[in-house]
């Protein structure tokens, strides 16, 4: 739908996956995700990847409006933070009208 509209929909390239949902747990990256290529059983995404954050700091850098519901990962954790804190760095510096919804804030500590 977004196609025909002539919208541009981003959706995650890589992610961050951990073994399960708690401080400590073990996380890496995956490589691309697609179609064919998910999160691996067993594990769940908890973050974007570094080249989702580069895709989006670049979208976020030509916006002219920019409209956010909710964090990037599981916000409560230190080692998934690092897209939804890249993310709002990028916010900050943009020229953008930014109206943020559903956020927590939290300390991230582990």
């Amino acid at each position: 739908m977004a196609k025909k509209r002539g919208v541009k929909f981003l959706l995650p390239i890589d992610a961050v996956e951990a073994d399960e949902i708690r401080a400590g747990a073990n996380v890496r990256n995956t490589s691309r995700l697609s179609p064919q290529h998910g999160i691996s059983d067993g594990w769940q995404a908890v973050d974007i990847g570094a080249a989702t954050i580069a895709l989006y700091q670049e979208e976020i850098a030509k916006a002219e409006t920019i409209l956010w519901n909710g964090p990037l990962g599981v916000s409560k954790f230190q080692s998934s933070a690092r897209g939804r804190l890249r993310s709002r760095e990028a916010l900050a510096q943009s020229g953008a009208t930014t109206t943020i919804g559903g956020w927590r804030f939290c300390d991230c500590g582990e």
